[in-house]
């Protein structure tokens, strides 16, 4: 049983490739393949979508296509960015990712983001965030509907290497490094049982290409076609040759480098994952086909080093060719990774396709409707039309469907309301929570101060007892008519500065030691050895609250219980803001 075939559009820095798949059996077929290198200047990334636009019009015409597609990104073009959240109900996770992507991604409200979990403890899931800016992702989104296709999933490339891997094996069984080693940048993806990371090193071919452009005193283009005339075999030097020998020393410098950056990012996974490594490295991308480069990373990484070919597992259909399928076949890992999610039952990707495009084609899909009815009302006879509005049943249908929609719009604006609330009520609790985290290294250099100064300015004196009273969290806000506004509370919390003041109640008891024990009651004494314990207290603390006139919060109240001339105790309350610089 096939399903109807799918159109994927790998978008990269250097070439552009229109895929058509079809699944059946839970396999996937490639029905058609056509890729068009991408001739511009690679250091002027502003000519890069105008060039990608028209390639992308000639493959579309020379195959005949149109329809849905789904458009995969360059990573390079997008703002990525990993977070952990708590690992809680879906809804409530969805609510906390949008959340900390409001607080984590620069201008937020002006980006195109989705998320993707990518791993999970159980306690908390990593998380990634996929951005573009709304200007760029609009204009991207339009040059590829320009060309007759319609854009309904737009993919970030950098997701892509896992899902195609997980097509290849189904089940994961062992840890596994995927190294897709572009022309701009190499993508690693740390595959394991629980999950996958994935890291983004800038450094891929181009980089390459550049150092030898800079020691032949070469163009950037000049370069890059020596060094695939060079390294594909289609050029054979001689021995002593210096160009060649330029040429392997900066394979191997580059070679080098990159070995150094996998092994740094190696480390990091394995402190961060109680240890586990990766037992085996596949490499995939174009520049990773450099002669060499696998055996000099085993050597640095001590690993196992393959090569992931991921269209082994996909059957070939008749209108592909075979020869230009073998030559790009180590590009194809983020089309198959983008066909993936045909067969696979829980596929991983993004869609940062911009609300306004989707509004568009949506209307655009329903516009041959909307003129065919305007048509037929226009066409339509007086009478049968009058005879139509003065049926008493066909308008009492109507009454009951204006109803419906009614109660409708009633239903949904309560659960509106219902989730408004509870967004504000989260909100204004994951702010106060914010409060708290920035505070609570301060606290203990309040504490530290506060027995300071009881030990160093005041003798025979002690803290018996110490209460926290933090103020209540304000109320939603709402509107005029009383409900709940429908704009959640702000997203992200106040400055740490700005934390609200909290009151700390000390009792201090003091031995009076020029009192003997049943002596009488001296009040005098006892007042001026409080004084000086909160003329103490008020010139040391750096964490006091100060009132409209200045002057620090504190005030002294007389405590229940002396158990004797000899030894009164008081109480101090503090009003602090432990948000305060040190």
């Amino acid at each position: 049983m096939s399903s109807a075939n799918s159109i994927v559009v790998n978008c990269g820095a250097t070439h552009v490739s229109v895929s058509v798949f079809s699944a059946g059996d839970g396999h996937l077929k490639l029905e058609k393949f056509l890729v068009q290198p991408l001739s511009y200047d690679y250091a002027n990334e502003a000519a890069w979508l105008d060039v990608l636009t028209g390639a992308l019009r000639g493959i579309v015409r020379r195959m005949g296509l149109s329809g849905p597609a789904t458009v995969i990104v360059p990573g390079y073009q997008l703002l990525t960015k990993n977070i952990k959240v708590p690992q809680v109900e879906k809804s409530r996770q969805r609510q906390i990712i949008a959340f900390e992507a409001q607080n984590s991604l620069p201008n937020a409200s002006e980006m195109v983001w989705d998320s993707q979990i990518i791993s999970t403890d159980g306690v908390e899931a990593e998380v990634a965030l996929f951005a573009h800016r709304s200007s760029d992702a609009v204009r991207f989104t339009e040059a590829v509907r320009s060309t007759g296709l319609k854009p309904e999933i737009v993919d970030a490339a950098t997701l892509l290497d896992y899902q195609a891997y997980l097509l290849s094996q189904r089940t994961i069984e062992e840890e596994v490094l995927l190294v897709n080693i572009g022309a701009r940048s190499t993508n690693l993806t740390f595959v394991s049982s629980s999950g996958f990371s994935i890291q983004n090193i800038s450094l891929g071919g181009n980089f390459l290409t550049q150092t030898l452009a800079d020691n032949l005193g070469q163009t950037f283009r000049v370069a890059e076609e020596l060094k695939l005339q060079y390294f594909s075999g289609q050029k054979h030097a001689n021995p002593g040759d210096p160009l060649a020998d330029t040429l392997r020393t900066n394979a191997q410098t580059f070679a080098r480098r990159l070995g150094q950056d996998i092994s740094r990012r190696i480390v990091n996974y394995k402190r961060q994952n109680a240890g586990r490594v990766p037992v085996r490295l596949l490499l995939t991308g174009r520049a990773s086909l450099l002669p060499g480069l696998s055996e000099h990373l085993c050597d640095i990484l001590k690993i196992s080093v393959d090569y992931f070919d991921p269209t082994g597992t996909l059957r070939i259909g008749s209108h592909v060719h075979p020869e230009l399928l073998d030559a790009f076949r180590f590009q194809m890992s983020e089309t198959v990774g983008g066909a993936a999610r045909l067969v696979l039952p829980e596929p991983v990707g993004v869609n940062l396709l911009p609300k306004a495009v989707a509004e568009a084609m949506e209307f655009t899909k329903k516009k041959p409707v909307l003129l065919l009815a305007a048509f037929l009302l226009a066409v339509a006879p007086w009478p049968v039309a009058v005879h139509f509005l003065k049926t008493n049943k066909e308008l009492s249908g109507r009454i009951k469907a204006v109803k419906a929609e009614g109660d409708k719009y009633i239903e949904n604006r309560n659960t509106l309301e219902s989730v408004t609330t509870d967004v504000q009520k989260t909100a204004a609790h994951v702010a106060a929570l914010a409060h708290v985290a920035a505070a609570r290294e301060n606290w203990r250099f309040f504490l530290f101060e506060l027995q300071n100064t009881l030990i160093e300015n005041t003798r025979h004196a002690w803290i018996e007892s110490l209460v926290v009273t933090r103020p209540a969290p304000k109320p939603p806000a709402r509107a005029a008519d009383g409900k709940p506004a429908v704009s959640p509370a702000p997203n992200t919390p106040a400055a740490p500065g700005n934390a609200p003041a909290v009151s700390v109640s000390i009792t201090v008891r003091v031995l009076m030691d020029k009192i003997a024990p049943g002596a009488t009651y001296n009040a005098d004494a006892v007042n001026q050895k409080f004084k000086e314990i909160q003329d103490s207290l008020q010139s040391r603390s750096t964490f006091l609250d100060e009132d409209k006139e200045g002057r620090k919060r504190i005030e002294a109240h007389a405590a229940a219980g002396t158990d004797g001339a000899n030894l009164p105790k008081r109480t101090f309350i503090l009003t602090i803001n432990p948000a305060n610089p040190l």
